[in-house]
C-alpha cells in the first residue's frame, strides 16, 4: 500500500500468552527478551518423525502406562526439552481426541537424547507390564483376583527414571 512517503514504526511494549486451557497471562518485553529457544525446536520435525513412526505403537502404551488412560491411537505433535504432548483418541470413544504431556525426568538437549529418552521409557512401560503380569499371575495361582486400582494396571512412575 502506498504510505505518501512516510515510514511507519512500530513499538511492541508487551503481549498475551494464551495457553491451551485458555487462561492468558500478560507478558512483557523484558519477559519476551529473556526468553530463549528451545534447543530441540531445530530438530522438531524429525522428532515427530520418529516418534511417529519407530515409537508409534508405544506412544499408545505410554498413555496406559504412565498415565492409566487406555487409547486407540496416538500421535505425538510436538516435543521440547522438558518432554513432548501427543494427540489421544480415548478407548471406546467415537471421536474423543485428547492431549496429554509427558514430562521428561531431566532436560533433554538434543534429537539423540530425545531418543534415548523414548527408549528408556519403552523399557520402563515393559518393566511395567511384566511385574503387572507376575502380580495377576500369582493373584491366580492363590485364588485372589487383583484389584485394578492404578488406572488399569499402570507402572506408575515419571517417564525416564527407571525408578
Amino acid at each position: 500500500r502506498d504510505t505518501g512517503g512516510k515510514l511507519y514504526w512500530f513499538e511492541v511494549g508487551g503481549g498475551i500468552y494464551q495457553d491451551t486451557f485458555d487462561k492468558q497471562t500478560p507478558l512483557s518485553m523484558r519477559d519476551f527478551r529473556a526468553a530463549y529457544v528451545d534447543q530441540l525446536a531445530s530438530s522438531q520435525m524429525q522428532l515427530i518423525y520418529l516418534a511417529n513412526t519407530k515409537y508409534l505403537d508405544d506412544l499408545t502404551n505410554f498413555c496406559k502406562a504412565f498415565l492409566g488412560v487406555a487409547v486407540e491411537e496416538a500421535y505425538l505433535y510436538t516435543a521440547d526439552r522438558a518432554g513432548f504432548s501427543v494427540f489421544a483418541l480415548r478407548e471406546g470413544t467415537e471421536n474423543q481426541w485428547r492431549e496429554y504431556r509427558f514430562p521428561f525426568a531431566r532436560e533433554v538437549v538434543s534429537l539423540e537424547d530425545f531418543e534415548s529418552m523414548l527408549t528408556t521409557m519403552v523399557a520402563e512401560e515393559k518393566l511395567g507390564r511384566e511385574e503387572e503380569a507376575k502380580k495377576q499371575k500369582g493373584d491366580h495361582a492363590s485364588g485372589t483376583e487383583a484389584g485394578n486400582a492404578g488406572g488399569g494396571g499402570s507402572h506408575n512412575v515419571r517417564p525416564g527414571t527407571m525408578e
